[in-house]
């Protein structure tokens, strides 16, 4: 059995790390903040200028019936700039791939070593469809991995006026200026997240304590009941999947953010009803393989108990919450395996 967990939970590890794409970079958990403080002049009606991600993306939503430009980098907003973005009135986005800002937005830190051709005339790719489009404009984040200096208000100094950053538009032929800041968050200690799950994880033991029962003088799991400590797990991955949901649906289209994590949960739920209802004969399995979902979902996510600002739009305590409770209640059963094995049987008669 403990073969059988440890297969499952490289397995599901393997799956995480090779199934990302290598192009892909979605919002991570951060203690970056960028905040969009003043738009000037207003944007009309239905235009909307925001930041998602903590620090990771600019986001520009463009309402059908306007147009839209913003100039690439280097340029003043202006309607004779070199562009980097288009918004047609139909709701259509594209991009200049030969703009200075095309070849260094593929990535957070401007790694890419495309060239760009800023004397070249525009080749235009559709990126988007809908009239919204999202990007990492390197003008509203710190470019580099390490901590900068703040003042005293924690603000990065970005070069704009008071530390502020600047990202010029043209909206229906008017220049427009968004300005912002970018804050670095005092990172959450994860010393109490650690304890909830340390706590979770004897609260899984006692669940499993439940499961057993005295049966002809020898010790059995009664999974027939079901064992409170696999309904505990699964319902514990129901709400992983939910919060990984959650986070893929407010990442930006082509942003790069997948649906791995929230089907390892769905496996986990699946894995977890088989051990409570299935056929004896699966259980045992069933039960290892919730127990290595609940645990590779977890694990993947640590980086939210150590930092500020996370990705998503649900309140950072519950994510972390989820998360610990997933880890804390999958170590129990992977513990609650290896320790009796061969005793995880159903109560039924056979």
């Amino acid at each position: 059995m403990r073969r059988v967990l440890v297969g499952a939970l490289a397995a599901i590890l393997a799956v995480v790390v090779l199934a990302d794409p290598a192009a892909a970079d979605p919002p991570k958990p951060t203690n970056f903040r960028s905040t969009v403080l003043e738009v000037e002049p207003a944007l009309p009606a239905g235009v909307e200028v925001r930041i998602v991600g903590g620090d990771a993306f600019l986001e520009l939503r463009v309402p059908r019936g306007t147009t839209a430009m913003v100039p690439d980098y280097g340029e003043e907003a202006d309607t004779g700039a070199r562009p980097y973005l288009r918004f047609d009135a139909d709701g259509t986005v594209s991009r200049n791939d030969r703009s200075l800002a095309a070849a260094a937005n593929e990535s957070r830190y401007g790694s890419s070593t495309e060239p760009a051709d800023e004397d070249a005339e525009p080749s235009w790719t559709v990126v988007a469809t809908d009239g919204t489009y999202a990007w990492h404009d390197h003008r509203v984040h710190w470019m580099s991995p390490r901590t900068p200096k703040t003042d005293e208000r924690g603000r990065v100094d970005l070069g704009g006026p008071d530390g502020t950053w600047e990202v010029g538009l043209v909206v229906d032929g008017m220049a427009t200026t968004v300005r912002g800041a970018l804050e670095l968050v005092d990172a959450p200690s994860p010393v109490p997240w650690w304890g909830l799950a340390i706590l979770t994880t004897v609260a899984g033991l006692a669940l499993a304590g439940v499961g057993l029962r005295r049966a002809d003088g020898d010790e059995r799991w009664d999974v027939g009941s079901p064992g409170p400590l696999v309904v505990a797990t699964t319902l514990a991955m129901a709400t992983a999947a939910w919060v990984s949901w959650t986070v893929w649906r407010s990442a930006p289209p082509g942003a790069g953010a997948t649906l791995i994590a929230a089907t390892i949960a769905v496996v986990g739920v699946a894995a977890g009803a088989l051990a409570a209802f299935g056929p004896r004969p699966s259980r045992l399995v069933a039960a290892a393989l919730a127990a290595a979902s609940a645990l590779g979902w977890s694990l993947t996510r640590l980086g939210v108990l150590s930092h500020a600002v996370l990705p998503g739009t649900l309140p950072p305590w519950l994510d972390r919450s989820a998360t610990v409770v997933a880890l804390g209640l999958g170590a129990a059963l992977a513990a609650a395996l290896a320790w009796r094995p061969t005793r995880f049987r159903s109560s039924r008669p056979a």
